[in-house]
């Protein structure tokens, strides 16, 4: 029976990472391969490196270099005297290290040995509308159906076979540094540490690139761990390695995640500082407890989506598009600026929603330890560019993450804006982080042409304005947008 919602379809499962498909609810991410192995990378929204204290540190180190209100008069009257030498010379003392990288989580595998692609039927098809993946596959005769989705911060994957399986085999690894895992009664944990910092690609002089605290250093404890849970009508044995499932014909796998920088950006007075690493485990696996429950919600991220007004141009919408043929090299330009405008849709919601971070250059997608522009906010117009599309396609809870970074930007942005060029208000430079990093970057040697750049603020300003113009919500402009307007112009 063919469903009344947009899908797209792919013939292969994934064989590199661009290839696999993205899930997500704004707090967790996955990218999904699909096949035999049944990889998924896992990204959660706030695992970066750096800390909370990371932006004020390296302020302080600027000014004892000497730059600051003072500084920037010699600079004026280097300019004034047509010395553009002496000006850049001294502007690259004005530059930060850098801002943080957005890192990966984990990796999930959900084995099934002896698994091929169901004969005549797509690989993997993804339903936009409603925000799940789905599978068919057969293991020796036997029919296979693997549906996927992301929804309260937990990926649930279940798993309907027509027959009982030999054997489905769970395992989880991380490319951070792995404190402990344990293993037991049909459940998994992985706990990790986030590097206290992570230089960029372009940045080779930093060695190591990834810089861990060391136990009892007094450094931040980047504190993270995930979790999993396996429901099933057979067998399960478990270690430390994983889990494998013997004889079922009904599995339903959920995996969650939670870290100290959740608690410091949930924002609660400094619980951050010393929330434990025992309450950092419940969250993660009350998650995945609540997602494998009988009160679970498997579509409530889909349900979401069906809310919202849909788009299209021409005369198709709904129904099955294969990617290659229909999207890529296909001749329906209606239907393909459809499924554009959708999936750009579909992707802002399933990387944005409202209480959890921003979309940042990936989205919440990222399985590099180094990322191309260390998968940040890029505030000279990146950033601005994923939320375009949220007004004129109705995404107001999509936007929201927004507002609170700028919110976060802005409150490190008025010590530098005080500290560093003696005046009122807020600024932001062109990059920014989870911590709300608002400093120039470029370590001494980046051209000053584009790291001495202080509209990050103002143009991100630009961003809410058009958000308050979609909503006419005059309490938020009131509450949240407008004091942040005031400060950028006060900084101008």
């Amino acid at each position: 029976m063919t469903k009344n919602t947009l899908q797209l379809a792919w013939s292969t499962p994934a064989a590199h990472w661009e290839e696999a498909v993205p899930l997500g609810d704004g707090r967790l991410g996955a990218m999904v391969f699909g096949g035999a192995t049944g990889r998924y990378q896992v990204n959660d929204a706030t695992i970066w490196s750096g800390t909370p204290e990371t932006a004020a540190e390296e302020l302080r180190s600027i000014l004892a270099g000497g730059a600051g209100p003072d500084r920037l008069r010699e600079v004026r009257a280097a300019l004034a005297a047509g010395d553009l030498d002496d000006a850049e010379r001294l502007l690259l003392t004005f530059e930060g290290r850098y801002s943080q990288e957005f890192l990966p989580l984990a990796d999930l595998f959900v084995e099934l040995p002896g698994a091929a692609q169901a004969p005549g039927e797509p690989a993997r098809v993804l339903d936009l509308d409603d925000a799940y993946l789905e599978e068919r596959l057969e293991v020796g005769g036997i029919a296979v159906r693997r549906v996927s989705r992301v929804a309260g911060h937990a990926l649930v994957i279940r798993i309907e076979a027509d027959g009982p399986l030999p054997e489905l085999r769970v395992r989880m690894t991380t490319p951070l540094r792995e404190l402990a895992r344990r293993g037991g009664g049909g459940e998994l944990a992985l706990d990790l540490t986030v590097p206290v910092d992570g230089a960029p690609l372009h940045e080779s002089s930093v060695v190591p690139a990834l810089r861990y605290a060391e136990p009892g250093d007094g450094t931040y404890d980047g504190f993270a761990t995930a979790a999993l849970a396996v429901r099933s009508d057979g067998t399960t044995e478990s270690d430390d390695s994983g889990l494998t499932i013997r004889h079922a014909s009904r599995l339903s796998i959920a995996l969650s995640s939670s870290s100290r920088a959740e608690s410091w950006w949930a924002g609660v007075d400094d619980e951050w500082r010393s929330v434990s690493h025992e309450t950092i485990r419940n969250r993660a696996r009350e998650r995945v407890l609540g997602a494998l429950g009988e009160n679970a919600s498997p579509t409530a991220h889909g349900a979401a989506r069906r809310q919202a007004a849909r788009f299209a141009i021409g005369g198709r919408r709904a129904g099955r598009w294969d990617v290659r043929n229909d999207v890529l090299d296909g001749t329906d330009d209606g239907l393909r600026a459809t499924i554009a405008a959708e999936y750009g849709r579909y992707l802002l919601e399933s990387c944005s929603r409202s209480g959890g971070p921003a979309a940042n250059l990936q989205g919440i997608w990222n399985g590099e330890l180094r990322p191309a522009w260390s998968s940040n906010y890029t505030i000279n117009i990146n950033t601005e560019m994923n939320y375009w599309a949220a007004g004129p396609l109705g995404l107001t809870d999509a936007a929201e993450p927004l507002i609170s970074l700028v919110e976060r930007i802005a409150d490190t942005g008025r010590d530098v804006a005080r500290e560093l060029y003696g005046v009122r208000g807020w600024v932001a430079h062109h990059n920014s982080d989870l911590w709300g990093w608002s400093l120039p970057v470029g370590m001494g040697h980046g051209a000053p042409s584009w790291a001495i750049w202080m509209m990050g603020g103002v143009w991100l300003c630009h961003s809410l304005w058009d958000h308050y113009e979609f909503t006419a919500d005059v309490a938020l402009l009131r509450d949240r947008i407008w004091p942040l307007l005031r400060g950028a112009t006060e900084f101008c």
